[in-house]
C-alpha cells in the first residue's frame, strides 16, 4: 500500500477494495446524500415562489440539473459512484450564495453547520485523495465567496479555515488507512480459512462461538471421521457440539475450556479412546477456534516404569566412554522420537554442549559463532534428536576424510570447522559448515530415519544444498 495515496499497489486488490467499499457504504451514503439534496433544493424552489423571492433560484435550479446529471451516470456505471460523489459534495458548497442579505446571523451559521455535516459524511465515505480535493475545493470556494460578498479579507477566518482543512484531511487519512488494513485482514482470513484443509495435515475443524446463541457453531474441517465418537448420522456442526461436550479435561467440557479462551495440547480420555487435542485460538478476539487431532502424540511410545529406570542407569552408568555414548544417544533417540513437549530453549546453549562432547570424542573440533540470546520455543527433545543427527553425519564425513589422508599422511589431521547461528524473518538459521560436500551430506541427512520424522515438524523449510537449517521460531499446526 502506497504510504502517501493509500493505494493498494496491486490492482487488482485496489479494484476489490472499490467495489466492496462501493456496494457496502458508498452507494446508500450517495443515494440519501441525492435525494436529501433534490428534496431540499425543490422545496427552496417551491417556497421562493411562494413568497416572489426569485433571486437566488438559479442555484437551486443549477443543483437539481447536476443531480439529476449525476444520478443518471451512477445508475448506468456505478463504479463512477466516488467521482459522482465527490462533484455533489463539491457542488454543494455554492449554497452559501443562496442566502439573502438579510439572513440572520444565528439562521446562517445553523444552515453552514447542517451543510458541513452532510460534508464530512461525504468525506469520510470517498478515497483519501477523493476527500483530500473535496476539503481543498470547500475551503478556497468559501473563502473567495466570504471576501466577495464582504468585500474584506479576515485573516483568522482565512487561518482558521486552513487549519480546519489540515486536521481534517490528517483525521480522513488515518480512518482510511485504517479501513484499508481493515479490509486486508479480512482478506488474508478468509484466504486462511480457505487453505487451512492444506496447511493443517492432521484432522482437525474450526468453529466460532456465537454470543447470542451461546453455542459454538462449525466454520469448516477435515477428516472429521478420525475424531472419536464421531457419529455419520449427524450434520457436521451437531458432531461437532457433540464432541466438545463429551470431551473432557479433568472432568471439564472442551467447550467451556474453548470458553475461556485456553488452548494449548490437551489430554483427552473418553469411552476406551486416549489421545490428544492441539487448541489454536484465532485473531485478537479469540472467536475462531481450531481443535487439531494430534495423531502424532496419541502414538506416543509408552514405556512401562520397569522398563525404564534399567535403561536409565545403563545410559548413566556407559556414557563415559566413546562409542557408547553415541549408542546410548540412538537408545534415547528411539525413546523421544515421538516425544512433544514444548520447552522454550536456547540453541545457542545446546549447539554449545554439543560441540564439546563431538571435539571430545572425534578429532574434529566444532566452533559457534553468532547470536548467543536466540531462543525458540518448540519441541526439545525433538530438536536434540534432530542435532545429534545432524552431528553424526558431519562426524562421518570427515572421518572418511581422514582415513582418505592418512592413506598419504603419516601425522592424523584435526578438522577445525565453524558454524553460524543467526536470526532471519521468523526462522533461526543454522549455518553448517562450507567445507563438507553438499551431496554427501543431503544423502544421508534424506536417508536418515529420525530426521525423515522430525524435520517437518521444527524447520520452517526443508534442507537444500546451502546447508542452511531454518529453524521455526513459532509452533506449526503440523
Amino acid at each position: 500500500m502506497n504510504k502517501l495515496t493509500l493505494k493498494f499497489f496491486n490492482s487488482q486488490l485496489e479494484l476489490q477494495y472499490q467495489n466492496e467499499k462501493i456496494g457496502r457504504l458508498r452507494k446508500p451514503v450517495f443515494y440519501v446524500f441525492m435525494t436529501l439534496g433534490l428534496i431540499l433544493n425543490v422545496s427552496k424552489v417551491l417556497i421562493d415562489l411562494g413568497k416572489l423571492q426569485l433571486s437566488y433560484q438559479y442555484i437551486n435550479y443549477i443543483l437539481i440539473a447536476l443531480a439529476v446529471v449525476l444520478i443518471l451516470i451512477s445508475v448506468k456505471w456505478p463504479l463512477y459512484i466516488r467521482y459522482t460523489l465527490m462533484i455533489a459534495n463539491i457542488s454543494s458548497s455554492l449554497l452559501q450564495l443562496n442566502f439573502p442579505e438579510n439572513t440572520k446571523s444565528q439562521m446562517y451559521y445553523s444552515y453552514g453547520s447542517n451543510f458541513m455535516e452532510f460534508q464530512a459524511c461525504a468525506y469520510f465515505v470517498s478515497d483519501f485523495l477523493d476527500s483530500v480535493v473535496q476539503v481543498i475545493c470547500h475551503t478556497i470556494i468559501k473563502l473567495i465567496i466570504t471576501i466577495q460578498t464582504t468585500q474584506h479579507v479576515d485573516p483568522q477566518d482565512v487561518l482558521m479555515g486552513i487549519g480546519a482543512a489540515v486536521m481534517i484531511v490528517i483525521v480522513i487519512y488515518i480512518c482510511d488507512a485504517n479501513a484499508r488494513k481493515e479490509f486486508l485482514s479480512k482478506i488474508c482470513e478468509n484466504v486462511l480459512d480457505r487453505q487451512l484443509s492444506e496447511l493443517i495435515k492432521l484432522p482437525f475443524f474450526q468453529v466460532t462461538y456465537c454470543q447470542r446463541l451461546l453455542q459454538f457453531n462449525f466454520l469448516n474441517g477435515k477428516d472429521l471421521l478420525e475424531f472419536p465418537n464421531y457419529d455419520e448420522e449427524l450434520c457436521d456442526g451437531c458432531n461437532v457440539r457433540n464432541l466438545l461436550r463429551q470431551y473432557k479435561i479433568e472432568g471439564q467440557e472442551l467447550q467451556e475450556f474453548l470458553i475461556k479462551n485456553q488452548e494449548g495440547s490437551v489430554k483427552i480420555a473418553i469411552s476406551k479412546h486416549k489421545f490428544n487435542l492441539r487448541v489454536v485460538n484465532l485473531g485478537i478476539d479469540h472467536i475462531n477456534k481450531i481443535v487439531i487431532l494430534d495423531s502424532q502424540q496419541s502414538k506416543n511410545i509408552s514405556l512401562n516404569q520397569s522398563i525404564k529406570k534399567p535403561i536409565k542407569i545403563y545410559i548413566q552408568q556407559t556414557s563415559q566412554k566413546n562409542n557408547q555414548l553415541f549408542f546410548n544417544w540412538g537408545i534415547i533417540s528411539l525413546l523421544l522420537v515421538n516425544d512433544n513437549k514444548i520447552q522454550e530453549l536456547s540453541l545457542f546453549k545446546i549447539l554449545s554442549r554439543f560441540n564439546n562432547k563431538f571435539s571430545k570424542y572425534s578429532k574434529i573440533k566444532f566452533h559457534l559463532k553468532g547470536d548467543e540470546t536466540l531462543s525458540i520455543s518448540s519441541y526439545s527433545n525433538l530438536i536434540r534428536i534432530y542435532l545429534i543427527q545432524i552431528y553424526q553425519i558431519i562426524t562421518h564425513f570427515y572421518e572418511s576424510q581422514e582415513i582418505k589422508n592418512n592413506k598419504s599422511q603419516t601425522k592424523p589431521k584435526t578438522f577445525l570447522i565453524t558454524m553460524i547461528i543467526y536470526k532471519e524473518c521468523d526462522s533461526i538459521i543454522l549455518q553448517l559448515p562450507l567445507t563438507i560436500n553438499p551431496m554427501f551430506f543431503i544423502s544421508k541427512y534424506s536417508n536418515n530415519f529420525f530426521i525423515r520424522q522430525i524435520e517437518q515438524k521444527i524447520l520452517n523449510s526443508p534442507l537444500t544444498s546451502d546447508l542452511k537449517i531454518y529453524f521455526n521460531t513459532s509452533l506449526p499446526f503440523k
